[in-house]
Order: C-alpha cells, then sequence, then structure tokens
C-alpha cells in the first residue's frame, strides 16, 4: 500500500467518515479490482460526498474547493470536450495569473492529472489543482450546459407559446397586466421551455435568502440550472398563478392548480404547486406528456410473464390490486396502464386521484377536493352507487379507506389502489395493521405490484465493461433460484459483463435518457392467502412470496442491467443491495 492510501486511511477514520470496517471492506475491493482506494470510494454513494472530498485533498496536499455556487468561467472551459471533462472527473472553473484552475475528484487519478496539464499545455498555461466534491462537479458541468450567461438574449429571441396562453379574467387587473407582459412572461416561457428541452420531470422555483433557484428534475435527480435575481420572485409567481387561474392575492399558505399547453406540437399539462417557505412561495411545476399516446402494459419495460400475470388478473370480475412504492416511484402511470387495458365500452369505470394526473377518454375520473369535504372515504361511499365495475383510488392512506375498499372488493367490484410502501410484503403488513381482517384481506387481494424508477441506459454510447470477479459472484448468487425463462440472455444465465455510457449528444452527454421501472410482481395464490391470515409477519410473507418464484425488484433489476437496458449502480442504490 502506498503512503499516501495509508494516509488517506487514517484521515478518514479519524473524521469518522468510515468506520474501520468499512474502510477494510473497501480496500479489499480495491485490491480485487485492482484500483485505487479513493476510485472505489468515489463509487460509495453512502458516503458523505463533501466529507470524502476534504479528507482526499488533506490527504493529497491539494486545496479543497467549496463548489457550492460557483459559476465556470467561460475562458477555463474555451477548446475543452465536455466529454474529457466527463470522462475524467474534472471541471475548469477559472483562469487565474496564467493557471487553469481545475477541481478534481479524485486526486489520485494520473489519467485524469496528465489530461488536464496537457490541456493547459497547449493553451500555454500552467494548472492549479484542487480538489472538489465529485456530486458537485458533475453539477457544475451539467449548469455550463445550460442557458446562462446569454438569458436575456435567449428571452429576447423566444416569442414562446406558453407568453400568448389564455390567462383569463383577475381582479387585480394592473398585477396581471405586469405579470403578463415582458420580460417576466417571456422568463417564465424560458424557464418552462428549458426544462422541456431538458427532458425534465418537474421544476422546483425556489426563493432563498439572497436568489431565486431554478432547479430540474432530470432522470430522478435534482440539478441546478439558474440563478436569478430575488427581487423578480413575485412577478414570476404572479405569472404562474395567472396561467394556472389562481388567485395572485392569496400569499403564504398552500395553493395548488393547473394549465395546458402546446410545445413544438406536444400537447402538455403543467401541474402547480405552491408552498410558503421562509423566503417565500416555493413552486414545484410538474410536467405530464399528454401527446406520448395510451399508456399500456406494453410500453412499461416489463418483463412478458410479468405482463401476462396482470393482464391475467384484470380479468378477472372483482377483487383488490395494489401497485406499491415510495413517491415518484411510476405508480400512477402502472395503474392507468391497467385501467387502459380493462378500458371497453362494456364498463364502467370510476376513479378518484388527487391529483388526477392522466385524463383518459371513456373513464369517469374524479378530483377529491379536501376543503369541500370530498374525500377518499366519502367520493368511495358516493360513487358506490354509480354502479361501477371497475374503481380506482389513488391512494389508500388510512384504515377507513382500505376498509371500504375492501368491501366494495367484497361487493363484487374490481378495485386497483397504490399504496406508500417499499415492497409487496410491506403492503400485506400496513393493510393488515389498519385493522383488516386477514380471512377478509386474503379473499379480495388478488395482485401485488411493487415498483421502482431507475436511470436508463443511452443505448446510442452504452458500452460494455468486464465485471470484476467478486461482482460477478454476488450478482450469480443473487440470480439463483430464477426461472430459466426469465434468463433469456447468455449474460444473465452466466454474468461476465455489465454496461454503461460515457455519453454523447444524443443523450446530453449523460449516459442516461429517461427511466424504466423495475418490478415485484406477486400474484396472491393460496400459499400467499394462507401467510396473510397467519397473521401480520412481514418475514414469513416475504419468505413466501419469494418461494412462489417471484422476482424481487432488485432481480428484476438485475436482469434488465445485465441486458444493457438500466445502469446496475441505479439498481443498486434504489434497491438498497449491493455488489460488494
Amino acid at each position: 500500500m502506498s503512503k499516501p492510501e495509508k494516509k488517506l486511511e487514517e484521515i478518514l477514520v479519524r473524521q469518522q467518515v468510515l468506520s474501520e470496517q468499512r474502510l477494510a471492506a473497501a480496500q479489499q475491493r480495491a485490491n480485487q479490482e485492482k484500483r485505487s482506494l479513493a476510485a472505489v470510494l468515489l463509487d460509495d454513494e453512502s458516503i458523505s460526498g463533501s466529507a470524502l472530498a476534504q479528507a482526499l485533498a488533506e490527504a493529497s496536499g491539494l486545496p479543497y474547493l467549496k463548489l457550492d455556487n460557483v459559476e465556470i468561467n467561460p475562458e477555463a472551459m474555451q477548446s475543452i470536450s465536455p466529454q474529457a471533462v466527463k470522462t475524467y472527473g474534472f471541471v475548469p472553473v477559472d483562469v487565474q495569473d496564467g493557471a487553469l484552475v481545475v477541481a478534481l475528484a479524485n486526486p489520485y487519478d494520473t489519467q485524469a492529472i496528465e489530461a488536464v496539464r496537457f490541456i493547459a499545455q497547449k493553451r500555454g498555461l500552467t494548472t492549479q489543482l484542487k480538489v472538489g466534491e465529485a456530486a458537485a462537479i458533475n453539477q457544475l458541468l451539467f449548469k455550463k450546459n445550460e442557458v446562462k450567461a446569454d438569458l436575456v438574449s435567449s428571452l429576447l429571441d423566444f416569442g414562446g407559446e406558453l407568453a400568448a396562453a389564455d390567462i383569463g379574467q383577475e381582479d387585480d387587473q394592473a398585477v396581471q397586466q405586469y405579470a403578463a407582459g415582458a420580460p417576466v412572461s417571456k422568463i417564465v416561457a424560458v424557464i418552462i421551455r428549458h426544462a422541456i428541452e431538458g427532458h425534465a420531470s418537474d421544476i422546483h422555483i425556489e426563493p432563498t435568502e439572497t436568489d431565486l433557484r431554478i432547479r430540474y428534475r432530470i432522470d430522478g435527480k435534482l440539478h441546478t440550472s439558474l440563478m436569478l435575481p430575488k427581487n423578480i420572485h413575485n412577478s414570476v409567481l404572479s405569472r404562474l398563478k395567472i396561467l394556472a387561474h389562481l388567485p395572485i392575492e392569496e400569499t403564504g399558505k398552500p395553493l395548488e392548480g393547473r394549465f395546458s399547453s402546446t410545445v413544438d406540437g406536444r400537447s402538455l399539462d403543467f401541474r402547480i404547486a405552491i408552498m410558503p417557505t421562509i423566503f417565500g412561495d416555493k413552486v414545484t411545476v410538474r410536467i405530464l406528456d399528454k401527446s406520448g399516446g395510451t399508456i399500456t402494459l406494453q410500453n412499461l419495460g416489463m418483463l412478458d410473464q410479468q405482463q401476462e400475470q396482470i393482464e391475467q388478473q384484470l380479468k378477472a370480475p372483482h377483487g383488490l390490486i395494489i401497485v406499491a412504492g415510495p413517491p415518484e416511484a411510476g405508480k400512477s402511470t402502472t395503474l392507468f396502464a391497467a385501467l387502459n387495458t380493462l378500458n371497453k365500452s362494456e364498463l364502467n369505470i370510476i376513479t378518484l386521484e388527487d391529483p388526477i394526473e392522466y385524463e383518459v377518454s371513456g373513464i369517469s375520473q374524479t378530483q377529491i377536493n379536501q376543503p369541500i369535504g370530498l374525500t377518499y372515504a366519502t367520493g368511495l361511499r358516493s360513487l358506490l352507487h354509480q354502479d361501477p365495475d371497475v374503481i380506482m383510488v389513488g391512494e389508500i392512506d388510512d384504515g377507513e379507506v382500505a376498509g371500504l375498499i375492501v368491501h366494495a372488493a367484497l361487493a363484487g367490484h374490481l378495485m386497483l389502489s397504490a399504496m406508500h410502501t417499499p415492497d409487496a410484503a410491506s403492503a400485506v403488513v400496513r393493510l393488515l395493521k389498519f385493522g383488516l381482517d386477514p380471512y377478509v384481506l386474503a379473499a379480495t387481494l388478488r395482485l401485488l405490484i411493487a415498483q421502482r424508477l431507475v436511470a436508463k441506459l443511452c443505448e446510442a454510447c452504452r458500452t460494455e465493461v468486464e465485471l470484476s470477479s467478486s461482482s460477478r459472484k454476488q450478482i450469480s448468487a443473487s440470480l439463483r433460484g430464477v426461472p430459466d425463462e426469465y434468463r433469456k440472455l447468455p449474460n444473465q444465465e452466466n454474468p461476465k459483463i455489465v454496461w454503461q455510457a460515457a455519453g454523447c449528444t444524443y443523450c446530453h452527454e449523460s449516459g442516461l435518457i429517461g427511466r424504466a421501472a423495475i418490478f415485484e410482481i406477486v400474484p396472491v395464490t393460496q400459499r400467499v392467502k394462507d401467510a396473510i391470515v397467519e397473521g401480520p409477519e412481514y418475514d414469513t410473507i416475504a419468505d413466501v412470496m419469494r418461494a412462489e418464484g417471484n422476482l424481487s425488484m432488485y432481480q428484476d433489476g438485475l436482469l434488465k442491467s445485465l441486458a444493457g437496458k438500466v445502469l446496475l449502480a441505479d439498481v443498486l442504490r434504489t434497491t438498497g443491495n449491493s455488489t460488494r
């Protein structure tokens, strides 16, 4: 072991960044994979990024550079390929006194240091190396590709469909005219346009003590895009309220609204949620693309066997189907894919939702409205008098709703709903803890679906990477017992490689393009019913579900990563598993 690495170990333990046991495991992996300890630690997302960066700086003798709110000097990035900085994990931030100032994620990466020095020498510059947090470096690279310095000129060039949206009539005409006029309407239009072009699912407009921060959620992760002057916050807020038909004068209280627009031929819905904070009202805008066609089970990316299991249960005249997962796991999409499978003229399908995320022709959809007393419980009691065949309730959030849903299933209705639980077994345990009779639940429950969203690899630039022997053994062990019909590819039968993507113009240099779902599909067999009746013991129920040959989300994710569809690291992070 080299002296620098020994020093790094001592610093990590002294600063309590890692326990000695975890450090020993990391060092063992580094030896097995013939990589530096620093490289292995940088892969571990459970370690504090800033603490690790400061430890690396101290061990290497380089200064630590805090990258929060750092703006890249355009001169620093001159003639430097974004691909190069992404590959080597560094970002040039400034040029000072004839030196190129560069933040490195790994100060022990000799190839990265050589690349930096080569780039600087070509421009007649020396180098000034510093250590920065890996996540902050990636965020800076993202920001570099965003519209920032030329925002004003972009506003002038941008006509914008949104600026011409129907804004309705408000009492305060002066405020309305100001908020609807240039440049505020164009600023809002550019923010939204930018999110659409970046394939963002959400926009976060957040006032801080000194600025207005704009962040986009892309492929599940938030990226800071713009820092705007704080004094435009009220005008931006008013413009969004006008678009969503919300009262401008209402401040300091939660509000929700929506509006629609067509951008580049795409029909889009925008759901606005406003929440007061200590620095002013924060706005979150959810972007929903209505032009993508009907959501079907076929385009959810599940395995053929999983799709067949769902379709079989949807043929039942009554019973309960649950989709489980944390927030932002794609549960609503799966529910509506199931409803679209059922959507036929001979069936009366009714939903209770909060909010209504997808509008579907042929289905009666009701929005929950708490202020007037329209809750899931009161709405469900009322719609049972509407002669429904299929009922979808957006979420089971308490015992009263759970009881009503189960009894409606017993009465002959096919019920679909969602729950915020991590897996299928947890959904059963929570329903039992709501006070449901185990015999009644076992009699009504037909299918459990648990899911997560993980990063999807860009097929245009993905490449093969050989698995280390330890990772190969761990993956093989994790897939032991998976039925042969799920393992159709040679690499799934005998894992040797995994896939990664360096980035290209098609995926905006990210290596990722969108997200895919990984699933746990559990038909409620007689053995599962018996386990439910035995009582609310998670381990008992989970063991029986596994014994029935159902894939866990982790196994589903492994199979998809071995097929080159999703990022293995994201599967490991999302499911809480590891190949180490």
